[in-house]
């Protein structure tokens, strides 16, 4: 049977809705920009390993000023786990311009960055000096994921004006009580109208290049408040994208290579399991540390390949560690890598 190559992994119920501003977005992206798309879309299905990675993700900072219910850095905060996840830290701008720095030489070869991994970006004091900096080195396509409670009207306009190209606001339920009961410290107001305050100092600018998207991870309290959150945020002028992703858990392991199917309760044989992950021929992730991953689902730095501080990104993109990694996926032996084996990446698409 043919290995299943998952693009962009996703729970089957996500769904995203798209207004006209988005289509105008689009209209005004170029050719290097779709190019990137398609190699993001072809380059896993031909097994095609560029000089650098499409995609950089690049933490600013692993802290965070919410403990929303579902997130790993509360859960191992809860269980007092003593791992990277309780730590906190701020990567050195002079440590991103490194970085950026040799992924633009000559030329843009690295075509995203996104100032996210496991913190929110917007409490590093540099966000919009490093937002700036990348796309005045060419980078075509820069954008973070933020909870919205930091932001005011001053910072909205700085980073508007920075070129970012997509804030994506992660803002999980559409009432007050189940929002502030998930997003614990947040105060559904106040990031509402942050939000709101966002998109109308955009549309007074015309900033069309700034793609606004807000997102929703779907649990059992809140899939009721689909509709209604549709129409909080689906009016066109407030956000061009309107995004619902199912909450997704680690799969249980029921025995050395069976997991169990979170909705369905059905038994998967991983060995099975038809699966290459794009992930590893598409992005990097590098952490506020320098430490270099291999997938954004890892927030444990248990599978680390370098340090950005000291090793060149090409040649990590190119390590022995890394293609070992690439070998085992094509070969449809994911299951033998500990961290693949417990991702639930895999099973999603099924």
């Amino acid at each position: 049977m043919e290995k299943k190559v998952v693009i962009n992994p996703s729970h089957p119920d996500s769904l995203e809705i798209k207004n006209e501003n988005y289509a105008r977005w689009e209209s005004l992206k170029t050719e290097e920009y779709w190019e990137y798309r398609r190699k993001w879309n072809e380059n896993p299905q031909n097994g095609i390993v560029e000089r650098y990675p499409l995609n950089l993700d690049i933490e600013p900072t692993n802290a965070c000023n919410l403990r929303c219910t579902m997130c790993p850095r509360t859960i191992a905060l809860q269980k007092d786990e003593k791992t990277v996840l309780n730590s906190e830290g701020l990567l050195s701008f002079d440590v991103f311009k490194k970085i950026i720095d040799e992924v633009t030489e000559e030329g843009p070869k690295v075509y995203a960055v996104k100032l996210t991994h496991r913190g929110e970006p917007l409490i590093h004091k540099d966000f919009v000096k490093m937002v700036r900096y990348a796309k005045e080195k060419g980078i075509i396509d820069v954008m973070a994921n933020t909870n919205g409670v930091l932001l005011n009207r001053e910072l909205s306009e700085e980073i508007i004006d920075a070129g970012i190209d997509r804030m994506l606001f992660s803002f999980d339920a559409a009432s007050k009580e189940k929002y502030e009961k998930i997003r614990v410290g947040a105060k559904y107001e106040e990031v509402l109208e942050n939000i709101k305050e966002f998109a109308s100092i955009r549309n007074a600018k015309k900033a069309w290049n700034t793609m606004i998207r807000v997102s929703m991870v779907m649990q059992d309290e809140t899939i009721d408040e689909m509709e209604d959150y549709k129409k909080l945020f689906g009016g066109g002028t407030l956000a061009d994208v309107v995004s619902f992703n199912r909450l997704v858990k680690e799969p249980v392991l029921v025995s050395e290579y069976e997991v169990q199917d979170e909705v369905t309760g059905k038994l998967i044989n991983m060995k099975e399991c038809q699966f290459t992950c794009a992930q590893l021929w598409q992005r990097m992730i590098i952490n506020y540390n320098g430490n270099v991953e291999v997938c954004c689902p890892n927030f444990k730095e248990d599978y680390v390949i370098g340090n950005a501080k000291v090793d060149s990104i090409e040649e990590l993109w190119h390590s022995e560690k890394l293609n070992a990694m690439r070998d085992k996926h094509r070969k449809g032996e994911w299951w033998k890598i500990p961290m693949c084996k417990s991702c639930n990446f895999p099973y999603l698409e099924r």
